[in-house]
């Protein structure tokens, strides 16, 4: 799949991202891509059997509330990669994918508010979402993320669209269906917000990271970094797994 470039073209110009090391880089992070779309996290176990209502409102309510540890973290690790981009113009590009999470100004649409919206609607308190413990791959995985924002720009954009973005779009429609047929009232507009857009941001790391990888150690780091991502997310899914089955 080529990227989408829209965001990325309106601060690069068409040389800059048409050198042979940035052509070079995409036909790696395509080949990446494809690779990594075979692994158990886009279509995990767990998620058809959510979607499915196999599990116990008492365990999908647990589940739900598990996954938010996560959404509550990304939109600081996004705003740590933005403020410490090598070059404005990376800012940019950043910065469509952040004011999307932010929700574009507008304090009530950002995602994590829209996720805590959703738990309200399935009688899940703040309270309840902060005194539930995080359990070890889920802290493993916030912890990786935090930590690859922080060490590298290209870890960060590694773990941020291939080894993240890029899920969502499988992961999330499971999600929602099983909150459809267990809660029927639950407000879904998190959901909505994501899909086709998640694609576009991961497309838009993908370029980033072919104008800043310049060698054969470079790319084999973000392979790494991005397999890393995506294992420790399956690891959440096959956690959440057991505990929801149990709940």
């Amino acid at each position: 799949m080529s990227p989408t470039i829209t965001t990325t073209s309106t601060a690069y110009n068409k040389d800059e991202l048409s050198t042979p090391e940035v052509a070079q880089n995409l036909v790696f992070l395509r080949a990446l891509e494809a690779e990594v779309r075979k692994l158990m996290v886009f279509d995990h176990p767990f998620l058809v059997r959510f979607s499915k209502g196999v599990y116990s409102v008492k365990g999908m309510r647990w589940a739900l509330i598990q996954f938010g540890k996560h959404v509550r973290l990304f939109t600081s690790c996004l705003a740590h990669l933005l403020g410490t981009a090598p070059d404005i113009r990376d800012r940019v590009v950043l910065f469509d994918n952040l004011n999307e999470e932010l929700g574009k100004g507008d304090l009530r649409g950002t995602h994590f508010m829209l996720y805590q919206r959703m738990l309200y609607s399935l009688e899940v308190t703040r309270e309840e979402f902060d005194r539930t413990e995080t359990y070890t791959a889920m802290s493993l995985l916030n912890d990786g993320l935090m930590h690859a924002v922080r060490h590298t720009f290209i870890d960060g954009l590694a773990w941020l669209g291939l080894g993240g973005e890029i899920t969502i779009p499988n992961n999330f429609p499971y999600l929602a269906q099983g909150i459809r047929h267990a809660f029927p009232a639950a407000d879904l507009a998190f959901f909505e917000r994501h899909g086709d857009v998640d694609q576009c941001h991961s497309d838009d790391s993908n370029v980033l990271l072919a104008l800043h990888v310049h060698s054969d150690g470079d790319r084999q780091r973000v392979r790494a970094e991005i397999l890393k991502s995506l294992y420790l997310r399956g690891a959440v899914w096959d956690e959440i797994a057991d505990r929801a089955s149990r709940i």
